[in-house]
């Protein structure tokens, strides 16, 4: 009976150990990776059986359970190595990202600033005389023609030069009496945008442009330049025939036709020519009876605008036109002409009967009754 329980017991023992065994290969597999742990099992020796049984059984549960903790404690090992391993990892990928993305937003950077540095350049057009800078070439162009004074765009009709062709079609509505701009207000037409917008501030009041000397408002800046000569004397505008000065550059335009003798703008009714449209439009309303400028005071009505400007004075009784010889003050400027023929003698207006001269134009006319009334 003996020898079968020992033989039983043999083949239970190498059960035991071929099952340790199998435990031993499984955990060098998963240890074979981790070799800088230099972690090796412990080696299971295999003891002379002894006959009790309960001491071989003992012994063989200390080994089974000190294998298996190994295993346990190296697997948790494992995992934590592994952790670290992909923190590290997941840092070093952070770390070329980020450095990845400053260097692809450093390169837009620079590609926009170079962009618009390219473009700027391609922008830059610098008149090479008074170094001022244009948009584009063609407005350089444009521009450098008030140094060399070239006028290539001529009128047709009266041969006048103009540096810019838009220039040209402007003037040409002079001679056509086309009007496409209309105020809204009351109807007139302007053969230029910029003479509407001046036109508005008649209805708006809007003067914005005050003199110094006087406190008399402008609703336009070239107007209260214009208006500073009176103050100063100041003629800036030579005609080159007869080198008469005007505080005005229009009233030199004006003066320049009495030595041509250009009247391109005729009455219909009566033939009568003028230098201007305005001329012959003020002319117009003495045959049709307009007089659509009112006094807002008195309610008198007059043809032209500067008629009512005249007759405005009366009553804010300014005078701002001064004789240096007897201080004496006028409300306009042609009434102090005509004041200063007293003190130089001059008379300007003869009868052409008679010839005998007068000072002023209502003194001949008052004169000529005599020769039309004698009976």
């Amino acid at each position: 009976m003996m020898p079968d329980t020992k033989l039983d017991f043999s083949l239970e023992l190498n059960h035991a150990l071929k099952h340790v065994k199998e435990e031993k290969e499984e955990i060098d597999l998963i240890t074979q990776p981790c070799e800088e742990q230099d972690f090796k099992v412990p080696i299971i020796k295999t003891e002379k059986i002894d006959e009790d049984e309960s001491d071989l059984y003992t012994q063989q549960s200390e080994n089974f359970a000190e294998t298996c903790n190994v295993k346990l404690e190296h697997q948790v090992d494992v995992i934590k190595k592994e952790k670290e391993v992909i923190s590290e990892r997941n840092v070093l990928t952070d770390n070329i990202q980020d450095e990845l993305n400053e260097s692809l937003s450093n390169e837009s950077v620079l590609k926009i600033k170079m962009k618009t540095s390219c473009h700027s350049a391609k922008e830059k057009h610098q008149c090479p005389i008074c170094l001022k800078d244009f948009a584009k070439h063609s407005n350089l162009n444009k521009h450098q023609r008030i140094h060399t004074g070239e006028k290539p765009f001529v009128c047709e009709i009266c041969q006048k030069g103009f540096t810019e062709y838009s220039s040209l079609k402007n003037h040409q509505r002079i001679h056509t009496g086309e009007k496409p701009f209309i105020c809204q207000i009351c109807q007139k037409g302007f053969s230029v945008s910029s003479h509407l917008k001046r036109h508005s501030l008649i209805h708006t009041g809007e003067k914005p442009f005050n003199c110094e000397i006087c406190q008399k408002s402008f609703n336009q800046s070239s107007s209260l330049k214009n208006h500073q000569h009176i103050h100063t004397g100041e003629k800036p505008f030579k005609c080159e025939m007869c080198l008469k000065g005007f505080s005005e550059s229009s009233h030199l335009k004006r003066h320049s036709l009495i030595h041509t003798g250009e009247k391109t703008f005729k009455c219909q009714i009566c033939q009568k020519d003028f230098t201007e449209s305005s001329s012959l439009k003020s002319h117009l309303r003495i045959h049709t009876g307009e007089k659509p400028f009112k006094c807002e005071i008195c309610q008198k009505r007059f043809t032209q605008s500067s008629q009512l400007k005249r007759h405005s004075l009366i009553h804010a009784g300014e005078k701002p036109f001064k004789c240096r010889i007897c201080q004496e003050w006028f409300t306009e400027l042609s009434s102090l002409k005509n004041h200063l023929r007293i003190h130089n003698g001059e008379k300007v207006f003869q009868c052409e009967v008679c010839l005998k001269g007068f000072n002023l134009s209502s003194n001949l006319k008052k004169h000529s009754w005599i020769h039309t009334h004698i009976f």
